[in-house]
Order: C-alpha cells, then sequence, then structure tokens
C-alpha cells in the first residue's frame, strides 16, 4: 500500500489527493524511504493492531516505517501517533493470530 501511495504520488504529482490507510504492514524501507514518503504522503495511517508481530518486521535496524501509526485494541479503540512513553510501555508485539485479516475485522466490529 506505502509504495503504490508512493508512485501514485510520484505520477500524478503534488495536486493528486492521495491518502493512504494501511492493516497489519510490514517495514517496507528504510530511514531514508520513510523520510520520502512521509513528505510525499502526509495523509498516509499504518493500522496496528495491538499484538500484530508482522508490524514488527523486518527489525528496525535497518528499515523504518513510513505513515502515522495507529494502534487499535481488541476493542476497537484506536491511539493515533502514541507517544514514547506509550510506545515503551505497550505489550510486546509477538502475537501472528492478531495479524490475521479476522482479528482486524472483529476488532473494528467491538468499537
Amino acid at each position: 500500500a506505502q509504495l503504490l501511495a508512493l508512485d501514485l504520488r510520484m505520477r500524478l504529482g503534488p495536486e493528486a489527493a492521495i491518502s493512504m490507510y494501511s492493516f497489519g504492514a510490514p517495514r517496507v524501507g528504510n530511514r531514508a524511504f520513510a523520510d520520502l514518503y512521509d513528505n510525499a504522503v502526509p495523509r498516509s495511517y499504518r493500522v496496528v493492531l495491538r499484538n500484530d508481530i508482522v508490524t514488527t518486521m523486518p527489525g528496525p535496524l535497518f528499515y523504518a516505517h513510513g505513515g502515522q501509526e495507529v494502534v487499535m485494541d481488541c476493542c476497537g479503540y484506536l491511539l493515533v501517533d502514541p507517544s514514547l512513553v506509550e510506545r515503551v510501555f505497550r505489550p510486546s508485539r509477538r502475537s501472528v493470530q492478531d495479524h490475521s485479516i479476522f482479528s482486524y475485522m472483529k476488532a473494528i466490529e467491538q468499537g
């Protein structure tokens, strides 16, 4: 989704209304890519179900997320752009089950 949004921005120019919403996306580029992406597609939201392990991959050493993080809990409550403290004290993301689109749908339906 991020690659398509950036490609559309580059092809259609700055006047095109490009927004991106993804669910359970992994990191797709390095820090330079994430910075380029954030500048090109500022209305970009990565919805992360609280314990989804895929959103932590690949590791942050060489990869970075682009877009604004939106953390969703199992009841559908949203936390937009969590602070450093909120990121440090959240549960570890180790659930393969939470990556299922059905888990995302269930949380959205609960909200």
